[in-house]
């Protein structure tokens, strides 16, 4: 998508420039001394906490205060927050920017410790104490105000500015705008007099500052009755003040106005907006109407829509007046109506019908012009013009439609109608695509059939060749999404005529051969074509290629046993999106599932479990299923090991629900195999016959995992004989293509039956060199997932595991060992039944500021031990931090 010249003005990384400056001071704005006096010992706290609902002027006071302060009284840092500012990242990067805005270069430090842990699921707060060490370095007391810090709501944020207060130097202050008062740690700061309070009541104007209002501000002189009915029904509510005086000039007797005032405030914005707008001229409220289609307003699109060729002097003057307009820029090119007055005017809209129709094509038309085209294609559709509609989308490029746009040109697609499509070819591409992508086979062949059929009658043989190569990619990628390896290739040899012109095919060309080569068990050939994929579509920015890409390097990898080099690559990527501010696009989800993959196969279920939740929001954002499913199977697995089975299926048969929406079989074989195992660990055999019976699979990598399933289901029906022929045979196979994990499983099967058959030495041997492969990745839960069984036989054999592994392998298969103890632990022991007896003994020492590295060192376990014994906690009390786990379990009782 184009953007217009003109618009917000982007520091380094995309960041906007003007959320980190002081709003300029107003003309026309009361100056309220009282209020300022009280501000003016915000130096002798900590904290200034000024809260209050939408409207009473909270920023206008803060800024305004600040410019009166003088430059050599303080620095001052200002952020302006906004929805997208919950990922603590981002917050702070806002923050550092704003304090650097204030004192170049004070922050340098602490700003290269944080850039590594953008887009980290690992976020922590290893920063802070560098940021706090520079502050204290500053030579003059530092203002730093958090504007609307409601917006950035999350705990995570809010735990770090907990810490970050309570270590504030003296020279440095904070003070926060909200709408409602943040969770971090008011009560503690008031009792300790470190905390200056500002709240609705100190805000709402009183009777002298109504009176001083409109006669020194809106030039207006009404009676004290007038004025007590004003302040009774407004309660002093700034913005109610600003629509009674707009509502008041020129409509007569002021005392019949203001006895028409009544009622409790939150009403009574619905009665002024009809009132203040009643009171407009014609030729205003026809402008705000008419202009009210679009979301965002310049004066071009305003002169269009309208047929003037002054709305930039209208659009200064409603500024002006502070009618509900809000600037988007600092140089006031783009504006937005608030939220509110907006959707009055929509109502508004009902009785200008007619004349609407044709705002919204002067809408389209310049939208089109400017190259706007999702905005013009929306407007088009509005307004039931289908025909202009196509013809706009034929102009989306095929790669717009793979940069997140994928979706929205499949619904525009479906709101056209039917008999468009036929004869246009690139409606029938586009929306194929999506059906394919998403899995709806029977209506992307039925949309091939019609592009075929304009083919076979095109003239152009250069369009008719790259057409029917494009019906080839997208034919493909049907068939990889059957397993069907033998189609892939077939159809991938008939679209050679294509000669590589376009780079998005190019980029789809690379990733299904990836996909052939890790079929035919060359691991790292699949993983040369997947990364040159990545790198054309990040290039491009086609989000959904790059993280297909991610997904299957991260598979080959895995399958290699790089868990290291997998956590990096998705590290890599999430930052590289998050750089360009595209962090909450839905097919990072994919990413993020990949992320969870890597984390679960550590054991660090707490960070799994956090990388698949946020898996899952991205995909029900876009409405994913493909990504919603693998994120509940990845859920369901976390579960299992905790182990809580009940939440485990309860996952899974949600993954499967989401199966059910689209047959998309990348996702449900993750599903699949994860219910699979979870059966058979259970005992419940015949459910995974019935469907091992029904599927058959090829001796391919990627399936490797599947015929484990299937030697595991021999072993549970005593059939060792059989299931010893298959697990060699896999060995042999995952030696070949060095497949490492599903090798380094299925010498954990064979090890433990040879104990079983009294074979110990075979055992230790086995048993020995799993542990030495899955070591230097730590693979940990290929052994933990074992269970009791496995803990069994590796205390048995220790002394003979043990004998010549390194000193690092035997570090690791101690891991293991505790590992597994903590996973066969029941969930038992405490009074309410939630945690094992060991976890409750890690939030005690939790309670008393025990770290980590004490608690396993007081318990002579590892640290990663521990860390995965407070996922455990977490996860059974459902908290997200120390600070909720102690106050649930003193809720349960757990702890005093």
């Amino acid at each position: 998508m184009l953007l217009l010249p003109q618009r917000t003005v982007a520091m380094e990384l995309g960041l906007i420039k003007s959320k980190v400056r002081l709003p300029g001071a107003r003309d026309k704005l009361l100056e309220r001394k009282a209020l300022f006096h009280k501000l003016d010992t915000a130096f002798r706290f900590r904290l200034t906490a000024v809260t209050a609902p939408a409207g009473f002027g909270k920023s206008t006071l803060l800024s305004s205060w600040l410019h009166g302060l003088g430059k050599d009284r303080c620095l001052v840092s200002w952020v302006s927050l906004d929805e997208t500012d919950q990922d603590p990242f981002a917050f702070w990067k806002y923050i550092l920017y704003s304090i650097d805005e204030a004192e170049k270069g004070s922050v340098d430090t602490a700003f290269s410790l944080l850039k590594p842990l953008q887009a980290d699921s690992g976020y922590n707060k290893s920063f802070l104490p560098v940021l706090l060490g520079e502050l204290a370095d500053l030579e003059s007391d530092l203002l730093l105000v958090l504007d609307d810090l409601y917006l950035a709501a999350n705990e995570k944020i809010y735990d770090d500015l907990r810490f970050f207060i309570k270590k504030l130097p003296d020279n440095v202050h904070v003070i926060l705008s909200s709408r409602a008062a943040p969770e971090i740690g008011l009560a503690r700061l008031r009792t300790e007099g470190s905390l200056l309070e500002i709240n609705e009541r100190d805000l709402a104007f009183s009777k002298e500052e109504i009176r001083r209002f409109f006669k020194d501000i809106m030039k207006m002189v009404l009676s004290e009755k007038a004025l007590a009915r004003i302040g009774q029904s407004t309660e002093g509510w700034a913005a109610g003040l600003q629509m009674a005086a707009l509502y008041f000039k020129g409509n007569g007797c002021e005392e019949d106005l203001a006895s028409r005032f009544n009622g409790e405030h939150r009403y009574v914005i619905d009665y002024l907006m009809d009132e203040v707008f009643c009171g407009l001229d014609k030729e205003t409220q026809d402008f705000l109407i008419k202009t009210s289609v679009a979301d965002e307003l310049c004066a071009g699109l305003c002169n269009e829509i309208t047929n003037m060729k002054d709305s930039q002097q209208i659009l200064d003057k409603l500024e002006e007046q502070n009618l509900f307009l809000i600037p988007l820029d600092e140089t006031r090119h783009w504006y937005r109506y608030h939220h509110l007055f907006k959707d009055f005017l929509k109502k508004q809209q009902d009785v200008h019908v007619r004349t609407l129709a044709d705002v919204c094509r002067r809408a389209a038309r310049w939208y089109e012009r400017q190259g706007l085209l999702s905005q013009a294609i929306a407007m088009y559709l509005k307004t039931g013009m289908h025909e202009q509609a196509a013809k706009v989308i034929e102009k989306i490029d095929i790669q717009i439609l793979f940069r997140d746009e994928l979706k929205k040109v499949y619904e525009w697609s479906k709101a056209l109608p039917p008999a468009l499509f036929p004869g246009n070819l690139r409606l029938c591409m586009n929306a194929a695509w999506f059906s394919a992508v998403y899995g709806d086979r029977s209506n992307a062949e039925h949309l091939l059939n019609q592009a075929e059929n304009l083919l076979d009658t095109a003239e152009n043989n250069k369009a008719k060749r790259d057409g029917c190569a494009e019906i080839m990619i997208i034919r493909a990628w049907q068939a990889n999404l059957s397993n069907d390896t033998a189609k892939v290739k077939e159809y991938l040899d008939r679209s050679r005529d294509y000669s590589g012109r376009n780079e998005v095919l190019k980029a789809l060309i690379l990733l299904l051969r990836g996909v052939v080569s890790i079929y035919s068990g060359d691991i790292s050939k699949a993983v040369y074509y997947f990364d040159g994929t990545l790198q054309i579509s990040k290039d491009l920015q086609t989000y959904f290629i790059s993280v297909m890409a991610n997904t299957n390097i991260i598979l080959s990898k895995l399958l290699c046993g790089r868990l290291h080099e997998c956590e990096q690559q998705c590290k890599s990527l999430l930052a590289y999106y998050g750089e360009r501010h595209e962090n909450e696009t839905p097919f990072l989800g994919a990413v993020y599932n990949d992320l969870a993959t890597v984390y679960y196969e550590w054991n660090e279920l707490g960070k799994a479990m956090e990388c698949a939740q946020k898996a899952l929001e991205l995909g029900e954002k876009g409405k994913a299923v493909w990504i919603t499913a693998r994120s509940r199977s990845i859920i369901g697995k976390i579960y299992f090991a905790y182990p809580d089975v009940p939440k485990a299926f309860g996952a899974i048969e949600k993954a499967e629900l989401d199966m059910m929406r689209a047959d998309h079989t990348d996702a449900s074989g993750f599903v699949e195999r994860a219910k699979l195992i979870m059966l058979l660990k259970l005992g419940r055999q015949s459910e995974a016959v019935k469907w091992l019976e029904e599927n058959k699979f090829n001796f391919d990598a990627p399936n490797f995992f599947y015929h484990l399933i299937e030697a595991r289901l021999l072993v549970s029906q005593n059939l060792s004989g059989e299931a010893e022929a298959l697990l060699h045979k896999i060995c042999e196979e995952c030696e070949k293509c060095k497949g490492y994990k599903a090798l380094s499983e299925a010498l954990i099967l064979m090890g433990m039956m040879d104990y079983r058959s009294g074979f110990s030495r075979k055992a230790v041997d086995k048993l020995q060199r799993a542990i030495r492969i899955s070591c230097a990745e730590k693979y940990l839960m290929v052994f933990i997932g074992e269970g009791k069984a496995l803990e069994r036989i590796l205390s048995d054999l220790k002394d003979g595991i043990e004998r010549d592994l390194t000193e690092d392998e035997r570090l690791f298969f101690h891991e293991v060992l505790d590992g597994i103890k903590i996973a066969s632990v029941p969930a038992k022991g405490t009074q309410t039944g939630l945690l094992s007896e060991r976890e409750a003994e890690v939030i005690r020492y939790i309670q008393k500021g025990f770290t980590n590295t004490q608690i396993s060192e007081i318990l002579y376990v590892t640290t990663n031990t521990i860390k995965t014994h407070i996922s455990g906690i977490y996860s059974k009390l459902n908290v997200h931090s120390r600070t909720e786990a102690l106050l649930k379990a003193k809720e349960l009782k757990i702890i005093n």
